[in-house]
């Protein structure tokens, strides 16, 4: 008689989520409902800065300007950043392959 249930979504996305309406209806109906509400946020520029410095094994002062683009364009969202630093890493070997072939 037990459930685990597991969701994400964003919270710009909030209102546009069947869970956390259907969640929200057992709430105002005061129906037993023992849930638990996660909250991840994004990475921040430091920490993207010190992550990069790490990956690429550079000094943080010449990361800088790298994770302020990533977070520029990931909002520090560490699946987002994954995934752009591998779309980097293809272009540059796909370019590099492209020039050398």
């Amino acid at each position: 008689k037990n459930l685990l249930f597991v969701n994400s979504f964003r919270t710009n996305e909030v209102g546009t989520n069947m869970i956390y309406s259907h969640i929200s209806k057992f709430q105002h109906a005061q129906l037993p409902l023992k849930h638990t509400w996660i909250k991840l946020d994004g990475l921040s520029e430091g920490v993207l800065n010190n992550y990069l410095s790490n990956l690429l094994s550079l000094p943080t002062r010449l990361t800088t300007s790298l994770s302020r683009s990533v977070h520029c364009k990931t909002m520090g969202n560490p699946l987002c950043v994954e995934e752009f630093l591998q779309s980097l890493l293809n272009r540059d070997v796909d370019d590099y392959l492209l020039r050398y072939d």
